[in-house]
């Protein structure tokens, strides 16, 4: 856990050289997405990656599925495995940007 809270992301995603899609799910409690997002974003643009782009999910939460109190105990209560939308999201910027 120590080595988890003393990691920053963005020594890491600032070297990337790939194409990068980031997904956060409006609702996630475990990593707030706003602030993850703009760090993801600022790291990116600090990158070699020419390609990319970060957006947040309305509705959803850390493991992008619909959720009514979005909490962690809710995860396995619910029925849907993935959301739908996030799959089209997915699929259509792989279509646009990975040939």
């Amino acid at each position: 856990m120590i080595n988890f809270l003393q990691t920053n992301p963005a020594d890491y995603i600032s070297k990337l050289h790939c194409k990068v899609l980031a997904l956060n799910g409006a609702k996630d409690i475990q990593v707030v997405p706003d602030q993850n997002l703009a760090g993801i974003n600022s790291a990116l643009k600090q990158s070699a990656a020419r390609i990319y782009a970060a957006e947040k999910i309305p509705g959803l939460h850390h493991l992008f599925q619909h959720c009514k109190t979005c909490t962690i105990a809710e995860y396995a209560q619910l029925e849907e495995s993935f959301a739908p939308e996030v799959l089209q999201i997915m699929g259509d910027w792989l279509d646009k940007n990975v040939k």
